[in-house]
């Protein structure tokens, strides 16, 4: 008990320290002690807990990394920190791209540089893509041993950030054939699961949705992933009103799931209840500021409208948040047709 108070005070004071250094700017400028910036930094041992912390509130999230880049503390092994932000769309793909670049990777560690750049390619063009993951299995094999790039080429992790790029890409019968093949290797590995979820319900595939939902809530009934599967189900299976429940469920047991909230704006705008969707995903959208899909999908509902100025406006901010995706071209295109440009 004494040791958790203690993690506790120490993050508060770290807080509190982060909070002075973003208010008085000047005192940073005028600081010309190295010793004094040493000891912040000596004493600011949890950065990857902050971010984990600061998960959901951009406000706090930002000044936080604008403090860690002036510090220098990013460091290249705090995985977890950013495969958080990544997966809980907390940073733009420009701002993505920003991070990964400012952090100082030595030759030995050109393969976690290569797997980190993996890891944020959802929307680039299939060459890049393929060349960033070439690079990948080159560098574990230049580095590491010589079964290195073969174990690398076969890494789970590695092979999800595959499937979620063909996912993004429309390629779902290549993605759903890799994310089976990847659960038949871990049935846990949750973020392949999720992959296979949004995949299965593209394709229409409601049984492999019911299998899957069941044995989810079974074994992770405090999950939102597992509740959010359920929703899948009902959808796929055209029974929105169950659809919303269920997806709702999964937004009370985790309000920073990013799928439960766009699922329930879908559902609801497939039974044409557009104020009900336009308020999800004005929520996702609040809560993902990384996340293209909520501003894309109000666009979308504004075309419903035939309000074409306002789809316009939506469909050009989900540009400047995610610049790679042809869907946001494809919308833009729908509108200009519209409006006769």
């Amino acid at each position: 008990m004494q040791k958790w108070m203690s993690m506790e005070m120490s993050l508060i004071m770290m807080m509190t320290v982060i909070f002075i250094l973003i208010r008085t700017r000047k005192i940073m400028r005028s600081i010309s002690n190295q010793l004094y910036v040493s000891y912040v930094v000596r004493h600011m041992k949890h950065w990857t807990t902050v971010i984990l912390l600061a998960n959901g509130t951009r406000q706090l999230l930002k000044p936080i990394l604008c403090v860690m880049r002036l510090l220098n503390v990013i460091h290249l092994y705090m995985f977890q920190a950013l495969e958080r932000l990544v997966d809980n769309y907390m940073l733009t793909c420009e701002e993505e791209s920003e991070l990964l670049s400012s952090l100082q990777f030595g030759e030995e560690d050109g393969w976690l540089s290569s797997f980190y750049s993996c890891l944020i390619t959802k929307h680039e063009k299939e060459y890049l893509v393929e060349a960033k993951f070439k690079k990948l299995e080159e560098e574990a094999c230049n580095i590491l041993s010589s079964s290195s790039g073969e174990t690398m080429k076969n890494n789970i992790d590695v092979l999800v950030c595959k499937a979620e790029y063909y996912h993004q890409s429309g390629e779902y019968q290549k993605c759903f054939k890799l994310t089976s093949s990847l659960l038949e290797r871990d049935p846990f590995h949750l973020k392949c699961t999720l992959v296979h979820l949004a995949t299965a319900m593209e394709l229409g595939h409601s049984n492999d949705l019911y299998l899957l939902a069941c044995n989810l809530v079974k074994d992770y009934p405090e999950k939102a992933l597992s509740w959010f599967a359920v929703g899948c189900y009902y959808y796929c299976i055209k029974k929105y009103d169950q659809a919303r429940r269920y997806f709702g469920k999964a937004t009370g047991l985790d309000g920073t799931f990013p799928p439960a909230w766009i699922g329930t704006g879908i559902a609801y705008a497939a039974q044409e209840e557009g104020d009900q969707a336009m308020a999800a995903f004005r929520t996702a959208a609040r809560l993902f500021p990384g996340c293209h899909l909520p501003t894309l999908y109000m666009g979308m509902q504004y075309v419903r409208m035939h309000n074409f100025k306002l789809a316009e406006q939506f469909f050009t901010q989900a540009k400047s948040i995610c610049p790679s995706d042809p869907l946001i071209y494809n919308e833009l295109g729908v509108v200009a047709y519209n409006m006769k440009e």
